[in-house]
């Protein structure tokens, strides 16, 4: 016999604000009607539906629990959190590019104890739905390095301790994402404070790419302060898949890496500037339309200015714009660079289909 456990995700935005409340009710009177017991999530639907699957299981009799779902969030969560005398499978609807698969939460069974002891950190450190992902820094990658180093054990295991001091918690993220971009192990463990270090292997990163004439900073690891923030955020998230819902709500999201905008959590990206003004005012795009994804100014994390050529700051690359522009192939910046954006989109999702069959 099976117990199955769907998983349903609404739109969001605009659209899903104004629909999700009468969807939901409508949806779970339908499911009343046919005898099947639904439960509305009030807080992370994942945390909810892998909880309620580990607790299905629990109190079955040689019954088998599958959830179906199409996120990955939710397969590594199951595999962080389910019981080693239990077994809980997930089905992955089958797609235009994979057919339908079944995991279980045994996957990791034959890795390493580290990689299984902290996979949820592993997976919200290098991306997630509410944690930004690297560009061009896999997480299959990071994996094989963290299960080969002890040190790196020891930084991670801060992010599943419920009671921190920032500046430690700080501090072992940076050498985290020091190891993920390539920086020795001498360098990341080394008894300096973490910002300095990541300042200098920042600064020997882009000078060697200068000497090779192929500076390209969205390579170059981010700054300390860009960093501090995505590791706010990326503690407040595995807090929230290991703890329970009244230890979460202890923490203020403002307070880890988010601001309200609009009535809406949004994450921050930076609180200081980027560089030194004298720098920053000197970098220009040349874009003859709308400032997309190819724009020098925002490829570099800028906003563009009165010193870009045509826009002279007015287009879509300013805080004030919610949304992203979309990619346009008209699009001309100043050093004439392909456009790549939906080459990285296919490589993400290359990765997770990767990093799925991997787990």
């Amino acid at each position: 016999m099976l117990n199955s456990i769907l998983a349903l995700e609404l739109p969001g935005g605009a659209q899903g604000r104004l629909c999700r409340g009468v969807r939901i009710k409508f949806i779970q009177e339908e499911f009343e009607r046919a005898n099947i017991m639904s439960q509305q999530s009030v807080a992370d639907a994942d945390v909810d539906i892998v909880l309620k699957a580990i607790d299905t299981a629990s109190g079955s009799h040689n019954n088998k629990v599958v959830i179906v779902s199409e996120d990955t969030d939710v397969l590594t969560m199951l595999v962080g959190r389910t019981p080693p005398n239990l077994e809980v499978f997930l089905l992955k609807p089958p797609s235009a590019r994979v057919p339908e698969v079944v995991y279980s939460s045994e996957s990791l069974a034959s890795e390493s104890a580290c990689i299984r002891s902290h996979i949820l950190f592993l997976h919200a450190f290098t991306g997630c739905d509410t944690t930004s992902a690297f560009f061009s820094r896999g997480k299959l990658k990071f994996c094989e390095l963290f299960a080969k180093s002890d040190d790196l054990h020891g930084f991670a295991e801060i992010f599943k301790q419920t009671h921190v001091a920032m500046d430690t918690l700080i501090d072992h993220g940076l050498r985290l994402a020091l190891a993920l971009y390539g920086a020795p192990k001498d360098l990341c463990t080394k008894d300096e404070p973490a910002i300095q270090l990541v300042q200098k292997y920042r600064a020997k990163s882009y000078t060697a790419a200068a000497d090779l004439q192929k500076v390209d900073l969205a390579r170059i690891i981010p700054t300390a302060n860009a960093l501090t923030e995505h590791i706010k955020r990326v503690y407040f998230q595995v807090q929230a898949w290991y703890g329970s819902q009244a230890q979460v709500e202890t923490l203020n999201p403002v307070e880890w890496g988010w601001e309200m905008v609009g009535g809406e959590l949004s994450p921050v990206t930076m609180t200081q500037e980027a560089g030194p003004e004298e720098i920053l005012s000197k970098i220009s795009c040349s874009c003859q339309t709308d400032c997309g994804p190819r724009c020098g100014c925002r490829r570099n994390g800028l906003e563009c200015s009165l010193a870009c050529k045509h826009c002279d700051g007015n287009c879509s690359n300013q805080k004030d714009v919610a949304n992203e522009a979309e990619s346009s192939d008209e699009e001309e910046d100043e050093g004439g660079e392909e456009n790549d954006e939906g080459e990285e989109g296919e490589e993400r999702e290359e990765e997770e289909e990767e990093f799925e069959q991997d787990v």
